[in-house]
């Protein structure tokens, strides 16, 4: 689900909200804050693209809280809410650089970065681990129902 605003509609298929809820019963999904300027875009396609650098490599990068995720973002807009599907987790306290290939390879599916000043980060690799994404311009709130 693709919520803008209060405005609610479906940007998945049925199939994928199935495939969704059999991949909770079986991995660990978290409901998690990412700010961008990128609003517009993720609109338009429905998918958040990971980023091509950063403390764990190019991912996409969640905080879990929205005042967390201010302290984190390098830019501004747009507040990101989704249920990110981050399964088992990498956990790592100092920089490491991943791809969804080697994190697969071992066993993984995201990377936890803990201690960090401005809270635990969550990176997933593969934009089919964001879903139910929710987008509010930063000035205003989001309802969801």
């Amino acid at each position: 689900m693709l919520t803008i605003g209060v405005e609610c509609f479906c940007a998945a298929s049925f199939s994928g909200l199935v495939a969704l809820l059999k991949t909770r019963a079986r991995r660990r999904v978290k409901r998690l804050y990412h700010i961008t300027k990128a609003g517009d875009k993720i609109e338009a396609t429905g998918e958040m693209l990971r980023g091509k650098d950063g403390y764990a490599g190019g991912g996409i990068y969640f905080a879990e809280s929205v005042e967390e995720a201010r302290k984190k973002a390098k830019s501004k807009g747009y507040i990101i809410t989704a249920d990110v599907i981050v399964g088992r987790a990498k956990v790592i306290t100092r920089p490491e650089k991943h791809t969804w290939t080697q994190l697969k390879k071992r066993g993984f599916d995201s990377v936890e970065i803990r201690g960090l000043r401005t809270g635990t980060e969550y990176v997933v690799y593969n934009r089919d681990q964001v879903t139910n994404i929710c987008i509010e311009k930063e000035d205003s709130f989001c309802l969801v129902m």
